[in-house]
């Protein structure tokens, strides 16, 4: 018995190293019913498939694993694929069907195409001679191991490549909410900001607006100051100039009542206010155009700066309408 058990892997290595064979010589044409195996990805990792011993261990496994998770299959401990979570409902279903039809020994059309795309080998059959005796329980037991462990891992795989497929869909699916969540926030910062920088500039203009007003108010309180006190200053002169003529006049006469020659005191007294009116005349001349070239200046700088004010304001709303339409678009 012991010989019989101890030789019996071997046949089924040879059986597998076969079917291996038949596999890299014809592969499988892959289709939308029969899709590719996600081998080659790193999650990908072949679990060893456990074979009991005898047919009492593998009952006790099957009942303690569908105990443990309802989901699972039995003998394998692999978890049924949910439906509801993958996007493609259509491939798990048919993914359900080839699997339960795999468990249950019946050809699926995957697996019939695939049968057909396979040349067919006879399996070299070990001489009855080279083999030792097996007994009835033996041989049943080391035929149905092989047959179990094919389906265990071909249900393995399916399960295994449909878990690596919904964690995919998740991951992306993670990445993609990061994603929005993050251009969401940098939206709402850009926004928030264009905002606060148009509040900003248009609190400077109205800041502008305002110190441009009191200036224009300044300097209409200076002119206006200013012209008063040069009517002023005109006036007290023209008094001065009136008390001169007045004090001057009675010189005159004083100078007449004394001279004896009246008509020489009156001629020089003549004389003498022609002369003080013409150095009046001229002096209020002088002092007029002096005054209108001064305020002529003062009306220049005014509406130079005025001008300037008035640049610098266009200026400023020329960059309050290019920060308002970046902000729109």
């Amino acid at each position: 018995m012991d010989s019989d058990v101890k030789q019996a892997p071997d046949i089924e290595s040879n059986e597998q190293e076969t079917n291996n064979e038949e596999e890299t010589t014809n592969e499988p044409e892959f289709n939308d019913e029969n899709p590719p195996l996600p081998t080659e990805s790193p999650l990908f990792v072949e679990q060893e498939v456990i074979k009991p011993e005898s047919e009492d261990q593998a009952e006790v496994q099957s009942t303690s694993s569908t105990e443990a998770n309802p989901n699972t299959f039995p003998l394998t401990g692999y978890e049924s694929p949910i439906v509801g979570d993958s996007e493609s409902t259509g491939e798990s279903k048919k993914s359900e069907i080839e699997v339960s039809a795999l468990f249950h020994g019946v050809p699926t059309a995957s697996s019939k195409k695939s049968k057909k795309t396979k040349k067919k080998k006879t399996k070299p059959k070990p001489e009855p001679s080279k083999l030792p005796p097996l007994t009835q329980s033996s041989s049943s037991t080391n035929e149905s191991v092989p047959i179990q462990a094919k389906i265990e891992n071909e249900i393995g795989k399916r399960t295994r490549s449909m878990l690596v497929e919904q964690k995919r869909q998740k991951a992306a699916e993670d990445l993609q909410k990061k994603i929005e969540e993050k251009d969401q926030k940098t939206r709402e910062t850009l926004y928030n900001n264009s905002a606060a920088n148009y509040q900003r500039a248009c609190e400077k203009c109205i800041a502008e607006q305002q110190k441009v007003a009191i200036v224009a108010n300044r300097r209409s309180l200076q002119m206006s100051e200013y012209q008063m006190h040069c009517m002023n200053k005109i006036q007290r002169n023209e008094e001065a100039e009136r008390r001169a003529m007045e004090i001057q006049y009675q010189k005159v006469q004083k100078m007449q009542e004394r001279a004896a020659d009246r008509w020489l005191k009156q001629h020089i007294a003549a004389q003498v206010s022609q002369q003080i009116e013409r150095r009046r005349e001229s002096a209020a001349r002088q002092k007029v155009r002096r005054e209108a070239e001064r305020l002529a200046k003062i009306e220049r700088e005014l509406a130079e700066k005025r001008q300037k004010e008035l640049e610098e304001k266009r200026i400023i709303e020329n960059a309050i309408m290019k920060m308002g339409n970046s902000s729109r678009n």
